[in-house]
């Protein structure tokens, strides 16, 4: 993720350690700006994952898949982030920055804006018990799909649909 540096609040969080619901949970109390990245070792490799926060509000999500270099950003990250909070191997970072530097980082990344309203409660409801394989596995599948239709497509044979 390109985010600019901020202060960090806590590094090195390990995933299996930290009880990220009640921590999310304080930084939205706390009226926190400021965003959480988390680093994992996925299905597949390496994936990474941010969580936006302005005056304790989240505002945006993004996530890559980085051996497949497929970023997903908005709505559809943030349940993605949530998911990568509960994986065994990886490592949490929390950074504040200013008011404004946090509405230059969304002015440069507004694909990572959601339109969802999270709240304390449904935040409790939509929060994974477990980490699931599912988001990687779906990433994996339409790359592979992709491919395969490119290579008939670049191959110049017509009649070649996408399923």
């Amino acid at each position: 993720m390109d985010l600019p540096l901020g202060v960090p609040l806590q590094q090195s969080l390990k995933t299996a350690n930290v009880d990220m619901l009640n921590t999310i949970l304080e930084l939205m109390k706390k009226q926190f700006t400021g965003y959480i990245v988390v680093t994992i070792n996925g299905y597949d490799g390496i994936e990474e994952g941010a969580i936006l926060f302005r005056k304790g509000v989240i505002i945006g999500a993004g996530y890559e898949f980085m051996k497949y270099g497929v970023t997903i950003e908005g709505n559809d990250a943030f349940k993605i982030v949530l998911n990568a909070f509960k994986a065994k191997h990886g490592v949490i970072d929390i950074y504040s920055l200013t008011t404004q530097h946090m509405d230059l980082l969304t002015a440069f990344h507004e694909k990572m804006l959601i339109s969802l309203k999270i709240e304390p409660k449904n935040l409790k409801k939509i929060y994974p018990r477990e980490f699931s394989d599912r988001y990687a596995k779906d990433v994996i599948k339409q790359q592979e799909e992709v491919t395969k239709y490119d290579i008939f497509k670049r191959a110049g044979i017509a009649g070649i649909t996408e399923r």
